[in-house]
Order: structure tokens, then C-alpha cells, then sequence
């Protein structure tokens, strides 16, 4: 499998498990479907992310994994607000945030990201 693929499927994995266990932080209606696409999304972002980092710190000479970070951090912000403003997220009291817009989410793309990065590569030099 390619790089993308193999990051492409880590990102869905561990963001699917992530999406599941930050469920109770929300108040609104929730199903596996919802998740599932928010995995989805999360999975294809952070392939994105990761194609985008590569040329950047090849081009410019900056490091791959802050390149990475920031623009997922960026992502994650953006992606939150806007659902917020939308009316598509709800938290719950127990959601901790930052300016309104909730830690946990804002944490995912970037955490997750980069982990995700780090096993297609771990699983390419196995290779």
C-alpha cells in the first residue's frame, strides 16, 4: 500500500476511535454514520496535510512534522468554528474550550495526524 494509503487509513482508524470516545462531549444527536463520516474526513484532511507538509518543507527547507502540526491545528480550528456557526455541533457542559470552540477537537488533527504519519512510515521502513 502507498504511503497515502497507509496514512490515509491510520488517520481513519485512530480518528474513528477518537470520535467515539469524545461523543459524550457533545449535546447533539450523534450515530455511527456521523462518525464513520467524520473519520472519513479527518482521514482524507489529514492526507492533505501530510502531501501539503512534504512540498512545503522540501520547497522551503522547514520541518516536515511542525508543518504538519500547524496546519492541521489550523484545519481542526476552522473545521470547529464553522460547524459551530452552523449549528452542526453542540458541546456539552463536560467540553472543555479555548475562545468558545472545544480543546478536544482543536487537539484531534493535530495529535492524531502526526501519529498517523509516524505509523505509514514506520510501517514503510518495515517494509
Amino acid at each position: 500500500m502507498s504511503r497515502r494509503g497507509q496514512i490515509a487509513g491510520a488517520a481513519f482508524a485512530l480518528n474513528a476511535a477518537w470520535e467515539l470516545g469524545q461523543w459524550p462531549l457533545y449535546s447533539c444527536a450523534w450515530s455511527p454514520l456521523v462518525l464513520a463520516q467524520a473519520a472519513g474526513v479527518d482521514s482524507v484532511v489529514t492526507m492533505g496535510a501530510a502531501e501539503a507538509a512534504e512540498i512545503v518543507s522540501r520547497r522551503h527547507g522547514r520541518g516536515f512534522l511542525p508543518t504538519l502540526v500547524t496546519g492541521l491545528a489550523l484545519t481542526a480550528w476552522a473545521i470547529e468554528l464553522q460547524a459551530l456557526r452552523r449549528g452542526r455541533r453542540f458541546y456539552a457542559p463536560a467540553m472543555p474550550t479555548v475562545g468558545g470552540v472545544g480543546l478536544v477537537p482543536l487537539l484531534q488533527l493535530p495529535l492524531l495526524g502526526a501519529v498517523a504519519v509516524a505509523i505509514a512510515d514506520r510501517r514503510e521502513q518495515a517494509a
